[in-house]
């Protein structure tokens, strides 16, 4: 393995990403290997015979390891350590390191973070033995004191793999669904792809049956965010299901998640949009009310549809969701704000 080292900061949060079914190039499911953390130690640097060293099997023989993300991770910090000097290995391979000082000593954590494929486009070149297995040693970076160390109480660290020489073909950073007037907005962004050929659009009204309903290009390859966006004119009454068949230029094919959404077609109308100043809402219940979030789910106003309009103009433009409470119901609406 390469002589690398990757700092993955625990500022980085789970919450902030939503990922499709993850598939590696051919349409093979990613493998996925888990470990408890409690009971490990680290009293030295890396290589000391007292840090707990872990052999995680499981993996596909050479396999490329593309992800990690770990959960509920907590030590207890001896003498003089702190909590940012106690490191995690794999391979001689730096993949977790704390960001923050902490205690000194005492309790460090919880602490989440990492992703199913936070490693995918780095550069490192991660991989399994030939047996399918891969080395972790906790270890202390700062070696003042005899009496130094961690005491792991908690933790779960989970790994994502490819089979040797098969990467994920698409990385997917979040796949949302919308209603715009009478329109269904598919809007997903990916952060790396390899060989993407591009995606049929998918429909269907129970999620078993599917029809092609449009087609996107992809980007081919790329280690950037990309977005796209597409327009279903059209909608089925009631329930419609969607998915992405992602194609590869060899011929391999891979599917999204599902996401479904349904369209009523009992009167109800949002115009304009995009829209400037007032909003204006018709064909709903007098016990309607709204919430308005931004694109990460915060409430930027709320009230209800009595008046029959919605005050855009202090809020500034941008891409908003407009969430409507009707008859237990709550159906979801893209609005875009212009100045």
């Amino acid at each position: 393995m390469k002589n690398l080292y990757l700092l993955i900061c625990l500022l980085f949060s789970l919450s902030n990403y939503s990922y499709a079914q993850l598939f590696c190039q051919g349409n093979i499911p990613v493998t996925t290997v888990s470990t408890n953390m409690t009971g490990w130690q680290a009293r030295g640097g890396l290589g000391h015979p007292g840090n707990t060293v872990v052999t995680l099997c499981g993996f596909p023989p050479n396999a490329n390891i593309i992800g990690l993300q770990w959960a509920n991770m907590q030590y207890n910090t001896i003498g003089d350590s702190w909590c940012n000097e106690v490191q995690l290995d794999l391979d001689s391979e730096l993949i977790i390191y704390v960001e923050s000082g902490g205690n000194h000593p005492g309790p460090c954590g919880p602490y989440a973070g990492g992703s199913p494929t936070i490693l995918s486009g780095t550069g490192l070149e991660m991989t399994a033995s030939a047996t399918g297995c891969i080395v972790l040693q906790p270890y202390l970076t700062w070696l003042g004191s005899p009496s130094i160390g961690a005491d792991y109480t908690s933790g779960i660290l989970t790994f994502t793999a490819c089979p040797q020489n098969t990467p994920l073909p698409v990385l997917f950073k979040k796949f949302d669904l919308y209603a715009a007037d009478q329109y269904h907005i598919l809007d997903w962004t990916t952060s790396a792809e390899i060989n993407n050929r591009g995606w049929e659009i998918q429909r269907s009204d129970k999620g078993i049956v599917w029809e092609n309903i449009g087609w996107i290009d992809g980007t081919g390859n790329s280690s950037t965010e990309k977005s796209y966006t597409f327009t279903d004119k059209d909608p089925m009454a009631g329930l419609n299901f969607y998915r992405l068949e992602q194609w590869d230029f060899n011929g391999a094919v891979s599917h999204s998640e599902i996401r479904y959404l349904e369209h009523r077609t009992g009167g109800l109308t949002i115009y304009p949009n995009p829209v400037k100043d007032q909003l204006f809402i018709s064909g709903t219940p007098e016990n309607t009310t709204f919430t308005i979030s931004d694109q990460q789910g915060r409430m930027i106003l709320q009230g209800s549809t009595t008046e029959g309009a919605i005050d855009f103009a202090p809020i500034r433009s941008g891409s908003y969701i407009l969430h409507l409470q009707q008859d237990g119901q709550i159906s979801h609406h893209r609005i875009v704000k212009v100045e």
